[in-house]
């Protein structure tokens, strides 16, 4: 059986990968610094992920087993992802599988949705699937790694933080607190201090107008200052383990360099001896704050739910309309908040009124909370002003 899910090494790589240090060292003074990245609070892009193998000619085919032959389906992925934070201001990573093929997928159900927040990751599932009984997984699974459930009509897997993954997750908090979402898919080299570190760790450091290098027996890092790319190189052995090219473009709307391509090279060895090379190939495409996941069948706890409200325009400039829905008169409170909790408006909506307009031209931009209460039922809905 495969899930998604988003373990506790996976949390620290999300906050620390790509590198992210500010620039200037050596008398050689360099451009990128996180400082100049702008501070995102909500961001959407697309990866388009395309893995396959890489053989030499003649290599003998009948000698290999069918595991192994399997290793040469092409395996092709088209995700969105959105990060922002959430009432309580911790960050929030959403992840939805738009496509999914990997040549195995009649055998197995994938996620809508993946979403880690400070409390667990969630796998939901919201389409019928022919493979199991019930429609879904979680109806023949067993509880040993997660809690599955089935309420209100959602269908989830529930994977808790254990003390080690919550650990990483403030760790992550902190940092994004700091540098918004942007920062760690923007180009960016190390400062002095950190090269200093590393060379305090025994590691080379080089540096010159066309690039900056470290390295030591099981790594090498290079940044190519003129082409905006990023190069890790892992040895075991002396022998090459796995190349990582990340290839930064100019973002017009951010007027940053953006992570645009990741091209990750892995030399293995088939079960007779032959060799092939693992290549994964992933695309990043359509930054933004306007996020927008329509076309995935899955109804999210922050979009309209079962009270029918429906707030436009999204994203915002001047003002929202609410409209609150003729059915809910028992409606009382009306509330926004900002992502760090302060409360931008509060209506007990004493007149029992459908239609509320709500003044938005002074508040700054960024993402907002609006909480609809009722003597039954609470619910959010986020919008961005820009």
């Amino acid at each position: 059986m495969k899930t998604q899910f988003i373990t506790q090494w996976a949390l620290l790589l999300i906050a620390l990968f790509p590198l992210q240090t500010r620039s200037q060292g050596n008398n050689t003074s360099f451009q990128f610094s996180v400082d100049d990245v702008p501070f995102v609070d909500n961001l959407c892009y697309q990866v388009d992920v395309v893995e396959k193998i890489k053989v030499v000619k003649g290599i003998e085919t009948s000698t290999l087993t069918e595991h192994d032959k399997l290793k040469f389906i092409t395996r092709n992925s088209t995700k969105i992802y959105n990060t922002y934070f959430s009432e309580t201001s911790k960050p929030v990573f959403d992840v939805y599988y738009k496509k999914y093929n990997d040549g195995f997928n009649t055998w197995y159900q994938m996620p809508d949705l993946v979403r880690t927040d400070e409390y667990a990751t969630y796998s939901y599932y919201s389409k019928e699937s022919d493979l199991y009984p019930g429609g879904w997984f979680g109806n023949i699974a067993t509880s040993n790694y997660g809690t599955f459930s089935n309420r209100n009509g959602e269908r989830y897997y529930r994977q808790s933080h254990d003390f080690g993954s919550n650990g990483v997750y403030e760790i992550i908090t902190n940092f994004y607190k700091k540098t918004g979402f942007l920062s760690k898919l923007s180009y960016t080299v190390p400062t002095v201090a950190e090269l200093q570190k590393f060379e305090d760790a025994g590691f080379e450091v080089i540096v010159n107008v066309s690039f900056i290098k470290i390295r030591n027996t099981w790594v090498t890092l290079t940044w190519n200052l003129s082409e905006h790319i990023i190069i890790e190189e892992k040895f075991r052995n002396g022998i090459v383990e796995k190349v990582t090219n990340q290839i930064y473009t100019y973002n017009d709307q951010y007027q940053s360099y953006l992570l645009s391509k990741l091209k990750t090279v892995i030399p293995q060895q088939f079960e007779n001896g032959e060799c092939f090379e693992e290549l994964i190939e992933e695309t990043y495409s359509d930054y933004g704050q306007a996020c927008d996941n329509s076309e995935v069948a899955f109804r999210s706890k922050n979009e309209t739910l079962g009270l029918g409200i429906k707030l436009s325009p999204n994203p915002a400039i001047d003002y929202i309309d609410i409209d609150l829905n003729t059915k809910n008169n028992e409606i009382h409170n009306i509330d926004v908040f900002g992502v760090n909790g302060e409360t931008m408006y509060s209506n007990s909506n004493s007149k029992g009124q459908r239609f509320i307009k709500i003044d938005i031209n002074q508040w700054p931009s960024g993402v907002y909370i609006v909480k609809i209460s009722t003597n039954k039922l609470s619910e959010s809905i986020k919008f961005v002003k820009q």
